[in-house]
């Protein structure tokens, strides 16, 4: 990507109050994979500032149908506490999913337009997730070259799903839905996109999210993946022909990819032995229930 679209994807010509907006957002989509505290900060600074730029005329409508549907998880916690045999853990929660609530409230209170400046948000939230998985790779190789262990070992057990994702403490399969996000977003401005240095741009973008998702290896987030990119996205970008002929090369790429994942050891346990594991009954001695008993 060219200096002058980079200078595009940071710089916006707004007012200061809605730049100072912007650059809030963007703190917060590049902390997520990260210890919450960052991003919790990054919210709070952002409603702080909402708050005190507070204008009634840019209000927009709160109590929606999309809004309440989108603060309907909170709220099956909130309702959930009623029969919770612990209320401490309850409360925990709580306070953990709050920011589901909050959010769709801040930023229908925000000025800031989203539909403007979402191709940029996006953008860097993709390029945060692309770093990231970069430095979690960096940090396997550094692990098995101190070790002395064959680099063949980055796709073993050991640097694979909770132990790829670790060193930055966030669960595999959460870390995977914002990848699958940031990968779904690529893809579709690498569709879009006119000039070259975007196209080669976007692609390395994607491939770095792909082989995230791979070394995660979260089979919901996989099975989610594959319906997205294979079924909603040529559904809502294209028609006719185009539809088609974007199925069928989705279509055969996912074929592609599942074929070599299903040659390594590593990847076809987890996706096939461990997958009839969570669709088995309860066995004697098993620590952990399968997914379909609870």
């Amino acid at each position: 990507i060219n200096a002058g679209s980079m200078k595009e994807l940071v710089l916006i010509r707004d007012n200061p109050a809605n730049k100072i907006n912007f650059y809030h957002l963007a703190v917060f989509l590049v902390s997520l994979p990260f210890y919450r505290f960052y991003s919790h900060l990054a919210l709070l600074s952002f409603g702080i500032h909402t708050l005190i730029h507070f204008n009634k005329l840019a209000l927009k409508p709160i109590f929606t149908r999309r809004t309440l549907l989108l603060q309907s998880i909170f709220f099956v916690t909130a309702i959930s506490t009623i029969y919770a045999t612990s209320k401490a853990s309850a409360f925990n929660e709580w306070g953990l999913d709050v920011t589901i609530l909050l959010i769709p409230v801040l930023f229908c209170i925000n000025p800031l337009d989203l539909k403007t400046y979402y191709p940029q948000l996006l953008t860097i939230f993709s390029l945060g997730c692309a770093a990231t998985i970069v430095y979690l790779y960096v940090n396997a190789i550094i692990t098995i070259r101190f070790y002395d262990m064959p680099l063949s070992m980055v796709f073993s057990p050991a640097f694979t799903n909770h132990n790829f994702s670790q060193p930055i403490d966030i669960h595999a399969t959460f870390f995977s839905l914002q990848i699958a996000v940031a990968l779904v977003f690529t893809i579709s401005a690498l569709i879009k996109a006119r000039r070259l240095t975007n196209r080669i741009f976007y692609s390395l973008i994607g491939l770095i999210l792909l082989a995230g998702i791979v070394q995660l290896s979260s089979k919901s987030v996989f099975a989610a993946l594959f319906l997205t990119i294979n079924i909603a996205l040529p559904l809502f970008l294209f028609q006719g022909v185009r539809r088609v002929r974007f199925i069928a090369i989705a279509t055969s790429s996912t074929i592609i990819i599942a074929g070599l994942l299903f040659s390594s050891r590593t990847f076809r346990d987890r996706y096939i032995t461990e997958l009839k594991e969570d669709f088995s009954s309860l066995k004697t001695n098993q620590r952990v229930e399968p997914r379909i008993l609870r």
